[in-house]
């Protein structure tokens, strides 16, 4: 059986945003939907203590966004959306990496393939 179209959003301490996607052959024999979720919801918090304190939504699949960008996502009430805060530090974050390089006078890619020369990969 396939995955379930709801997930577990979970609001992490550390203000990143993770994403649990349910397979229906977890599910116990005659159990609900909301059961399941609730009771998986407990064994991942039980197993994962920092997640224990995070904020927890269930949300269709259809309503995240774009899942290339889940690094720049936040919880705003019970709204998962990209947060342009975290997309301008990732911005930021790019342009500096750029302008090393440019000083460095290598591109990112010959960068690349020193580093991975080097580690032996």
């Amino acid at each position: 059986m396939p995955h379930l179209d709801r997930v577990i959003v979970w609001n992490r301490p550390d203000g990143g945003v993770s994403v649990t996607h349910l397979h229906s052959d977890d599910m116990l024999p005659g159990e609900s939907e909301d059961d399941f979720i609730a009771r998986f919801t407990l064994k991942i918090k039980s197993k994962n203590p920092e997640l224990g304190k995070s904020v927890e939504l269930v949300k269709q699949k259809i309503d995240l966004p774009d899942s290339s960008k889940q690094d720049e996502w936040s919880v705003n009430g019970d709204k998962v959306e990209v947060d342009p805060a975290k997309t301008q530090t990732k911005i930021d974050k790019e342009a500096e990496k750029a302008a090393i390089f440019q000083k460095l006078g290598v591109s990112k890619e010959e960068f690349q393939a020193v580093a991975l020369v080097k580690s032996g990969g």
